[in-house]
């Protein structure tokens, strides 16, 4: 019996589909090795979440929900452990750097000052008739900085109970958006504007120099050694300029949309855009650039200006805040230890 030969047509297209399955599973096999990020958990606060701050030796997370005027501190699994509604809206929010004490902005002109030990108000304050867009404290927890509207920023002294205003000045020419203390000296202050600048002063309010950058400036952050300063915009460039004179050392645009949080954890810049996608980079001291090594969709909708992203190196966990509702935390382990050397 005579064996018959498969039409040339069908052995063409038995090949073109094995070649297809071929590609389809080096793809997954090779995309699932490329995934360097891991969910921990998410959790559902049902309104757009503006702010995330570990605390409490990182064993804790502290949110705001901005536009519901609610404070929560969720347990580093993501339980709610302890919720305040100090107002119908709060503009801004940060933590003293042992997380011990909190400064919230609420709306449109008081600060409130919470003991995250007691779980309460200690002590309120009225900052003016400026609103309230930013805030922070310096590294050894004496000094706040408060950035407001019209480009004012309001300067306090700490004692651990009461904060005293030391001076107010206009530093800006519009609303200051973000502020951060130099890591090692608390005279020196970056802060990002609606004026499209960053500003580098000093804690007697001088400005030492400003930059005008492309777009307006939603964060900033210093290097672990004050070297440096990386500022993003709503045109979704990523900056690191010289703390020392503001010259423009490295400038990339990851996305399509603007830029709205970024931090510096030793040698990595993590910043987030209003897509919700999170954008890794190591910084390279000896080229003095910055190289994009990860990305990934880490929110639904976007992650919000200035405090959309914390990172907790006792666990290697990032957390990030989304207008989607969502609190988001990932374990970053795995692109870190890709890096480590």
């Amino acid at each position: 019996m005579t064996s018959k030969t498969p039409p040339p047509a069908l052995v063409i297209v038995v090949i073109a589909i094995l070649a297809l399955v071929l590609a389809l599973s080096i793809s997954y096999f090779v995309s699932v090795k490329s995934v360097k990020h891991k969910l921990i958990w998410e959790r559902n606060l049902g309104t757009s979440v503006s702010s995330v701050f570990w605390i409490k030796d990182y064993e804790a997370l502290m949110v705001t929900l901005g536009s519901a005027g609610k404070i929560l501190i969720l347990g580093k699994d993501g339980t709610i452990l302890w919720t305040d509604k100090p107002g119908d809206i709060i503009t801004s929010a940060s933590s003293s750097p042992k997380g011990r004490y909190a400064i919230v902005g609420v709306g449109p002109y008081e600060l409130y000052f919470y003991d995250l030990e007691l779980g309460k108000v200690i002590c309120k304050i009225e900052a003016g008739k400026h609103w309230i867009g930013s805030s922070c404290w310096s590294g050894g927890g004496k000094y706040i900085a408060a950035g407001c509207e019209e480009g004012y920023l309001y300067f306090y002294e700490w004692s651990g109970n009461t904060a005293e205003l030391k001076w107010v000045k206009k530093i800006a020419k519009r609303r200051i958006l973000s502020i951060c203390f130099h890591p090692k000296e608390n005279r020196l202050l970056a802060l990002g504007s609606l004026d499209e600048h960053i500003y580098l002063i000093d804690s007697n309010g001088n400005t030492l120099w400003k930059v005008k950058l492309n777009g307006d400036v939603g964060d900033v952050y210093f290097s672990p050694n004050g070297k440096y300063i990386v500022a993003i915009t709503e045109a979704g460039l990523l900056y690191v300029l010289k703390t020392e004179n503001g010259k423009i050392l490295f400038k990339h645009k990851p996305s399509i949309n603007g830029l709205e949080s970024v931090i510096w954890i030793g040698k990595y810049i993590i910043t987030g855009d209003l897509s919700g996608t999170v954008y890794i980079y190591i910084w390279l001291d000896n080229d003095g650039k910055a190289e994009m090594v990860y990305t990934f969709n880490a929110a639904r909708e976007g992650i919000p200006i200035s405090y959309g992203l914390s990172f907790n190196p006792k666990y290697d966990l990032l957390a990030v805040a989304s207008g989607d509702g969502y609190v988001y935390t990932y374990d970053l382990s795995g692109i870190l230890r890709e890096h480590s050397t």
